[in-house]
């Protein structure tokens, strides 16, 4: 469920996007659910693990300062129970999941939350035709729900919604301190139906609405162009599903029958997906060593992803270039992260996310879950992802919009002046666009031309099959042809090989 990608650059939607049918939050989960137990004596049973002292990886955590805590837990649920006014909100299942959201929103970690039973389910369930999305991925940064991603040709692209953007409000209620799994809840919902979020972007002082109409979102993977003239290979990765690895052997087919001096592999608003996937999309570049690995508390093993020489496919000898942006995450990452430490590419454009810890799914009495980061992601070189991102080698920003021109693209949008323009003038002439410009100015839209037919050409593609590769809009995808083409960038040689953890 991912879309095709597009870019236009410069200042505006310029790249493409990806989510889930809305989103469930973003990056690698393991889920390692187990058996169901009946739920007995909850709050005794806690207490007697207290008293006998917990073992955690085969060591014994005292009873002093744990039982005292867990003794002036019990205390405060007594208390409640025993003098609180309004006995019809005395439930003790209640009480008991408050203080399981209580500990570990004190582990201030976005990624980490309790699943109530319900919850479990709506997490566990296949975006069919009961759900629709917006097209954007999301999640938790500096305690403010922010899109980490939205995705070309959706409802949320559509709408002009863009990375970083952060949400500060969903039909009119407040989203400060909301759990992600609370805003996917509400952002998700019938198709058809509409939503209203409340959008700040950055830099800018004034916040705005948005109303977006729900819709199934179905996205490809993968999406390959060659360029002709420049004999260059461009691959867009919009997530990392199951059969991206077998798209990725087909597009690598093709290529190999042209005269290729390079290839281009887009990642950007990639916000991630299985973890299998990365390591296997990584392989197809790399072929020994390692690829990524994952470290927890001390006491529990490390974990490696290596190379697997028989899988690699893609010639060493043709040099490879990796594009990325702040809505290149997770999965997205790790691959990165490898083809960057080993040499095998060069980064170009933006800082990535920084999304790199590993969840998992531990299953509770009661069908309820608490969702828990377990360990963070680390590169073959041994950097930390985590809240840190990769540092693109070559660094190619996309330059921001100021205040008032920000107000005045939000004008041009939502007053419908693109839609009216491209209708009376399908085949518009640079005197039409000019005229165009010139009206705008005498109502305070005030644009230079480029960026008005950037987002013409925006607004035109947004119906009909995109255009997947555009060097005028695109300034980032035109820097990496343009390093192509002036032999900057070269076959990396030997490749360097990784097999010790740091």
């Amino acid at each position: 469920m991912l879309s095709s990608g597009k870019k236009t650059s410069g200042r505006l939607p310029y790249t493409e996007i990806v989510p889930y049918g809305l989103c469930r939050g973003h990056g690698v989960v393991e889920d390692r659910m187990g058996k169901r137990k009946l739920l007995a004596g909850t709050v005794g049973m806690i207490l007697l693990a207290v008293c006998l002292g917990f073992f955690v990886n085969g060591q014994v955590i005292g009873r002093d300062s744990v039982y005292e805590n867990f003794e002036l837990f019990s205390k405060a649920f007594q208390n409640i129970r025993n003098y609180y006014y309004d006995t019809d909100k005395i439930k003790s299942k209640d009480l008991i999941y408050g203080g399981i959201r209580g500990m570990l929103e004190a582990l201030e970690d976005e990624h980490t939350s309790f699943l109530p039973p319900a919850e479990l389910k709506s997490l566990s369930e296949e975006t069919s035709g009961e759900f629709g999305g917006l097209g954007i991925m999301i999640g938790i940064r500096e305690k403010v729900l922010t899109v980490i991603s939205p995705i070309y040709g959706t409802p949320a692209w559509e709408k002009h919604i863009q990375p970083g953007d952060m949400i500060m409000s969903i039909d009119g209620v407040t989203t400060k301190d909301i759990p992600l799994v609370d805003a996917v809840r509400k952002l998700r919902g019938p198709v058809g139906s509409t939503v209203t979020i409340t959008i700040l972007r950055p830099n800018q002082d004034e916040s705005f609405d948005v109303v977006i109409k729900r819709a199934l979102i179905r996205i490809e993977t993968v999406k390959t162009a060659y360029l002709e003239r420049e004999g260059l290979g461009y691959i867009k990765i919009t997530q990392f599903s199951e059969n991206t690895e077998e798209l990725l052997r087909k597009a690598w087919a093709e290529f190999s029958q042209k005269q290729i001096k390079g290839v281009i592999l887009d990642l950007r608003n990639n916000p991630g997906g299985l973890l299998s996937s990365a390591t296997e999309v990584a392989n197809l570049f790399i072929s020994e060593g390692l690829l990524v690995y994952t470290k927890g508390r001390e006491a529990e093993p490390v974990r490696r992803f290596e190379a697997s020489r028989a899988r690699a496919i893609f010639d060493t000898r043709i040099p490879l270039i990796v594009m990325v942006n702040k809505g290149s995450a997770s999965a997205s990452e790790i691959v990165a992260g490898a083809l960057q430490d080993t040499g095998r590419a060069i980064l170009l454009g933006e800082n990535t996310f920084g999304k790199g810890s590993v969840q998992t799914i531990r299953p509770m009495m009661d069908g309820s879950a608490i969702k828990l980061t377990v360990a963070l992601y680390y590169t073959p070189a041994g950097r930390q992802i985590h809240k840190k991102g990769l540092v693109p080698d070559i660094v190619v920003p996309v330059p921001e919009y100021s205040k008032a021109e920000q107000k005045a693209v939000l004008r041009l949008m939502n007053e419908d002046h693109l839609a009216r323009f491209l209708k009376e003038h399908p085949e518009y002439t640079a005197k039409h666009l000019a005229d165009f410009v010139e009206a705008l100015r005498k109502k305070d839209i005030v644009l230079p031309e480029e960026e008005v037919e950037r987002w013409i050409y925006w607004e035109k593609n947004k119906v009909g099959e995109p255009e997947l590769v555009n060097l005028r809009f695109d300034i980032q995808l035109r820097k990496a042809v343009e390093l192509f083409g002036n032999a900057t960038i070269k076959a990396p040689g030997k490749i360097r090989v990784f097999t010790e953890v740091k």
